[in-house]
């Protein structure tokens, strides 16, 4: 696996590609695309042109080179990066629903965590629509850091205090970190009920 990143300069794309192109099967992930495509777009065109053309019919043994690229706004990417040879296959990622949302909360804490914070964070996937996988993350970032200074307050009051998250963290981190999809059109509304 070969990856490039913000820190990739052009001049080490052909080297990449290159080291790709010499193994039996390799993947190149390009991280966060349309933020480096300024960057690196033209050099990208001519090494996938480079891996397009050894790959062609009558070569002895073309490349299997596998290219993923990730992007947050597609619509940032140049059509010339989309053309046929290139990369022409999108695969699309959706926001996260309450089910999906409450199992990446679970996944982000300690594995023996206790029930009554499992439960605590089932509910606030409930709450947090349109909350993305890395919103979620910040967003239990910001409820311990909360949780923390709490603790910290407290002891420094003279009282014993856990440092546990607390409904009480989790409503004020709430207030701190804002769901990054709330553009998105195609997200499906909260079950909201009478009661």
């Amino acid at each position: 696996t070969f990856h490039i990143d913000a820190r990739t300069k052009p001049s080490q794309l052909r080297d990449i590609f290159r080291e790709a192109m010499k193994c039996p099967c390799s993947i190149i992930l390009i991280h966060e695309l349309d933020l480096i495509v300024s960057n690196i777009g033209r050099s990208l065109c001519e090494e996938m042109d480079r891996v397009a053309d050894a790959d062609a019919p009558g070569k002895e043994a073309p490349p299997n080179i596998v290219i993923i690229a990730e992007a947050f706004q597609l619509v940032e990417i140049p059509s010339i990066l989309r053309k046929r040879g290139r990369l022409n296959t999108d695969i699309l990622i959706p926001v996260p629903d309450a089910d999906a949302r409450g199992r990446i909360l679970k996944s982000l804490v300690p594995p023996h965590s206790p029930s009554s914070l499992l439960s605590l964070l089932e509910r606030l996937g409930e709450r947090t629509h349109a909350y993305t996988g890395e919103d979620l993350a910040l967003l239990l970032d910001k409820a311990c850091e909360i949780a923390r200074r709490r603790s910290r307050v407290a002891r420094s009051e003279g009282l014993d205090a856990k440092n546990e998250l607390t409904k009480e963290d989790m409503d004020e981190a709430l207030l701190a970190v804002r769901p990054s999809a709330m553009h998105d059109i195609t997200l499906q509304p909260p079950k909201v009920r009478w009661d």
